[in-house]
């Protein structure tokens, strides 16, 4: 079995910034393009302590390296519109090219969107 047989549909959500009207700015989200990824919870000593601190969930997101995440990039899960936060650089975990693997892991937390 591969890791593509565990894959979901998620979204990218691209945040855009408009005017106030009294001179600042108010920042909302758009959903953008598809992605498949393979989402997996942490459950590591590190993240068990990281739990009690009051982070809501530390997760590792497995995905293709024709897909360009980035940090501190959202992600809309299809399935039941929960979002993430990539806490990761992508580009620093891939897979070797001399492999047939071609797969990036992030580390990403789960989080909810604020305006």
């Amino acid at each position: 079995m591969s890791v593509q047989n565990f894959e979901e549909t998620f979204y990218r959500m691209t945040p855009t910034e408009t005017s106030d009207g009294q001179g600042g700015r108010t920042r909302t989200f758009v959903q953008g393009a598809a992605v498949s990824v393979a989402l997996y919870c942490d459950q590591s000593l590190e993240a068990q302590k990281a739990l009690a601190q009051g982070v809501k969930g530390i997760y590792t997101l497995n995905f293709a390296k024709t897909i360009t995440l980035a940090y501190d990039e959202y992600l809309k899960r299809a399935k039941d519109n929960t979002y993430f936060r990539i806490t990761s650089r992508p580009a620093d975990n891939e897979s070797p090219s001399v492999t047939t693997l071609n797969r990036r892991t992030a580390t990403a937390e789960r989080t909810e969107l604020t305006t």
